[in-house]
């Protein structure tokens, strides 16, 4: 989580650093604000939306500032005067105005801890909410007939989308999806997932419509997930055939491997999985590795030999074209297209 803060004024902020030190996944970002020329700019406002969580103002700033201003601040992000010792009056004006809190440097440390617990649970409770939710649509995602779309709307709507453009988006977008994956049974193939939802938040927020791509991305992991470990099918020996060909890495590459590590007729091995999974264990074998083609290729630590190598290929024309029957474009239109987009690397420098 973080947390962007504006400081207008001279603040009293000493209890900043104790608030959040506690919290190992809060970040927390501190700059100073320059207030417009035209206290009533739209556009002011919109800026404070975009880029603040929290803005902290001097009281003899605040009071300084036209009403409509003050008013339009508290409207747009968490806002908290920093006094000396202000009057009643004042405490009152600017709670009536919307402000969160008003503190003062002299406040009894009771007081002070009051405030700090309040201030936590506002931000905390969101990541909460998020968390609850990426549970309930993994969930979704595991159940025979899932029902997601719905989930990943209010997934979204959970999020902060105004912050169009800042350079903590990307982690905000990237931290939602990886939350999500976390709750999936991925062990296989978790890390390369991971870097994939890092590359999908910079092209969310590429995007001129984000909400749709990050839905599309959300739904590009759910049926990735299906496909790949067939929830679904509940029967012990398709189960079986998945997680040894998962746990093993692509290590065994035919039916025939796989039966004999089972122990198994390799016909009634082929004939129990396209009856209960509706998929003809090569092509899943073979689609499974064209899934994880795709995430490797998108590390740019890789060359495309690299990746063939994992996935236990030999000769490149066999690989192009099997990528290509998958995917529509060659492992080296895939690395111009979406590497430079997607990679980890890219969104780290």
């Amino acid at each position: 989580m973080v947390i962007q803060c504006g400081i207008i004024g001279n603040t009293y902020d000493d209890w900043l650093e104790e608030l959040f030190a506690r919290h190992e996944d809060a970040v927390f970002k501190v700059s100073r604000i320059e207030l417009p020329n035209d206290q009533g700019d739209q556009g002011f406002f919109k800026h404070i939306e975009a880029n603040y969580d929290l803005v902290i103002v001097g009281e003899s700033h605040y009071f300084s500032m036209e009403p409509l201003l003050r008013k339009g601040i508290s409207d747009h992000t968490v806002l908290i005067v920093s006094g000396v010792e202000g009057s009643f009056y004042q405490v009152r004006t600017a709670f009536l105005e919307g402000c969160f809190d008003y503190i003062i440097k002299t406040m009894p440390e009771d007081e002070l801890k009051s405030f700090r617990y309040r201030l936590e649970e506002h931000f905390l409770q969101s990541e909460r909410n998020l968390a609850l939710l990426a549970r309930r649509i993994t969930e979704e995602m595991t159940a025979v007939y899932p029902r997601t779309e719905k989930l990943f709307l209010q997934y979204w709507s959970l999020l902060d989308i105004e912050k169009d453009g800042s350079d903590y988006q990307i982690n905000d977008y990237a931290n939602a999806i990886e939350r999500l994956i976390r709750f999936l049974p991925l062990k296989p193939i978790r890390f390369h997932l991971e870097d994939l939802a890092q590359g999908a938040a910079e092209w969310i927020c590429e995007a001129d419509y984000s909400q749709e791509r990050f839905i599309a991305t959300l739904l590009f992991i759910q049926q990735a997930y299906r496909d790949i470990f067939l929830p679904h099918c509940r029967h012990p020996l398709v189960r079986q055939a998945v997680d040894l060909y998962l746990d093993e890495q692509f290590d065994v590459e035919t039916v025939q491997d796989i039966a004999d590590h089972l122990y198994v007729n390799r016909s009634y091995l082929s004939k129990t999985f396209i009856t209960e999974s509706d998929t003809d264990l090569t092509r899943y074998m073979m689609r499974t590795k064209m899934y994880a083609a795709r995430l490797l290729l998108l590390d740019s630590r890789l060359s495309v030999y690299d990746v063939m190598e994992y996935l236990r290929y030999t000769d490149y024309g066999h690989f192009r074209k099997t990528f290509k029957k998958y995917t529509g474009i060659t492992p080296s239109e895939y690395v111009v297209t979406y590497r430079d987009r997607f990679s980890i690397e890219v969104i780290e420098k």
